[in-house]
């Protein structure tokens, strides 16, 4: 059975992102840890946008300007309100569903005590209105994982909802745990909709909480159902739901210029990956023998919902490095996914060759460990997690890293000026 579908008894979800969250441990002089610090960051907020499918009356890109904080002063004729919007929020005048994205980071109690916020690593979110919920409860924030077989719901939200069980028991594997968790319960949330109102259809997400301070993720089960365009940028972060089909098309113009990686269903988990190759980056000592060279393809994981990009030792040694070269930095980081369970790794900068069409590159600083999901998942060999720090990039460049996903596709495509 194919992870993220359920029979009648038994789901099996493989949660490799889930908030996997760059960290590091202070130590005691005797050199034992006293203390976990995880990357977050703090939580910044935006208005609504509405987006319809018919062309904005003016009342309503009014409405919508002012929700961004843009002046409408002297603005009194549709067309001209509508170009205010297009050049503030392009996608606004679009066939999609654009909603502002949250940006979020670690929960500070998810590793228990002695947590300390770094904010330098960041997860992005958006509201979800659930039919279960009381007719004035505010929208519940979810986490967009794209390395998630299955959506979450966290305890908390389940039981604050009264989400009814479905009968459905799951098991889960994720990134840092070396054992699975058994008997988690999927619940109803019946039909969700985004803040703009637009119906999403039925989630049933399985209870288990994540280290984000988030109601849930929303994994492949939810994401399947659109294409997904992300704006990553500091203002106004934005998704924007487009029918399926619509990154292919090239009437519609929202990939343009974009590299492509196009992957494939692993067949035990149903998580996507795509092919990557790795070389070293400059080297940390001038001392160094070892030369540069492009690995062959590795299966790589995008993972929307990991702060940072890691890789097994296996890759990096497929990438011509060994553990004992110069670049290679042992650090006190460590990571932690679903489970919160602490990973300690070392940390090297490394070139990330995309197999795309125009050959885009990003030299990415990556950490290096051997994560038991990767095994859990049937994945012996050199394996990388590519997450935000390489999809995204920096969200205060002057053009904003966008990027797509067409899951269903299995295929994503990323701004080439953040390649």
């Amino acid at each position: 059975m194919r992870a993220g579908h359920s029979s009648a008894l038994q789901l099996m979800l493989a949660i490799t992102g889930a908030a996997l969250n760059a960290a590091y441990i202070v130590t005691s002089a005797a050199g034992r840890p006293i203390a976990t610090h995880v990357t977050a960051t703090a939580v910044s907020e935006r208005a609504g946008l509405i987006v319809m499918g018919r062309p904005l009356r003016a009342a309503e890109v009014k409405r919508r300007l002012r929700r961004f904080n843009i002046a409408t002063d002297g603005l009194f004729e549709a067309e001209a309100l509508r170009a205010a919007l297009a050049k503030s929020v392009p996608e606004a005048l679009g066939s999609g569903h654009a909603v502002p994205l949250t940006r979020l980071g670690a929960s500070r109690g998810a590793m228990g005590a002695g947590v300390v916020v770094d904010e330098s690593k960041c997860f992005w979110a958006v509201r979800l209105e659930t039919e279960v919920a009381a007719a004035d409860a505010s929208p519940l924030l979810f986490v967009l994982d794209s390395a998630a077989s299955h959506s979450l719901i966290s305890t908390d939200a389940a039981r604050a909802l009264g989400a009814s069980a479905t009968g459905v028991t799951a098991t889960s594997a994720t990134a840092t745990a070396d054992t699975r968790q058994q008997g988690l319960s999927q619940v109803d949330l019946g039909k969700v909709r985004l803040s703009d109102g637009f119906e999403c259809g039925a989630l049933q997400p399985v209870v288990m909480d994540v280290p984000v301070a988030a109601a849930g993720l929303l994994g492949l089960d939810f994401l399947s159902r659109f294409d997904i365009e992300l704006v990553l940028e500091r203002a106004m972060p934005r998704a924007v739901f487009h029918p399926k089909g619509t990154a292919r098309s090239a009437d519609s113009g929202i990939t343009r210029g974009m590299s492509c990686l196009k992957g494939r269903r692993l067949p035990r988990s149903g998580l996507i990956v795509v092919p990557l190759r790795m070389k070293a980056a400059a080297p940390y000592s001038s001392s160094s023998s070892v030369t540069s060279r492009a690995s062959p393809p590795i299966e790589t994981l995008v993972d929307l919902g990991s702060s940072s990009t890691v890789c097994n030792w296996a890759a990096l040694k497929a990438a011509g490095i060994d553990r004992d070269d110069p670049r290679v930095r042992l650090t006190d980081n460590v990571i932690a996914g679903a489970s919160g369970e602490p990973v300690r790794v070392s940390e090297v900068k490394l070139t990330l060759c995309f197999d795309t069409d125009n050959g885009s590159e990003r030299v990415v600083k990556m950490g290096v460990a051997d994560l038991p999901i990767f095994s859990m998942l049937g994945l012996n060999g050199p394996m990388v997690v590519l997450g935000l720090d390489a999809i995204g990039g920096d969200d205060t460049r002057a053009a904003p890293a966008r990027v797509v996903m067409a899951a269903a596709e299995d295929s994503f495509w990323i701004s080439q000026q953040a390649a």
